[in-house]
């Protein structure tokens, strides 16, 4: 024991030889292992890549997600993938709002609906229940010159 500091040995090995770690997620977690004071409750060496204190310290002061890049051996800004919702859900969750327009619209007041609407609604349905499989994008919605007038 050194000051306020552990560290972590196991007979006369130093199971952390390097002072500040993170771990392999991405975006990932920095430790000080020299701080914690029961090592087994923190990840294995085997999971871990070492960092600066320079790192470790900026990572403090700047919070921000970051990875350990292994082509440089640094930390590096994370930057989450863009999840594109697939044309399936897509038009579910479009089918679910022209459902609920066309019920506040159209049934509620007793309206016929118009054929662009229903057109648009089957387009959804088909994409949505998978029995459209060559359509690359949702179909436009109904102008509201296209509906019913009151």
């Amino acid at each position: 024991m050194s000051g306020l500091l552990t560290v972590p040995v196991s007979g006369l090995v130093v199971q952390y030889p390097d002072r500040f770690y993170c771990d392999k997620n991405a975006p990932c977690a920095v430790y000080d292992m020299w701080a914690f004071s029961s090592p087994p409750s923190v990840p294995a060496i085997g999971d871990l890549y070492a960092i600066t204190a320079s790192e470790y310290a900026d990572r403090q002061t700047n919070y921000r997600e970051q990875y350990y890049d292994t082509a440089t051996g640094k930390l590096a800004d994370y930057v989450a993938p863009v999840v594109v919702a697939t044309l399936t859900e897509q038009a579910t969750a479009a089918l679910s709002t022209a459902r609920t327009y066309v019920s506040n619209n159209y049934t509620m007041l007793n309206e016929t609906t118009p054929d662009a609407w229903v057109t648009y609604l089957k387009g959804l349905m088909a994409i949505a229940n998978g029995t459209d499989t060559t359509s690359t994008a949702l179909p436009g919605v109904p102008m509201a010159s296209n509906t019913a007038s009151a």
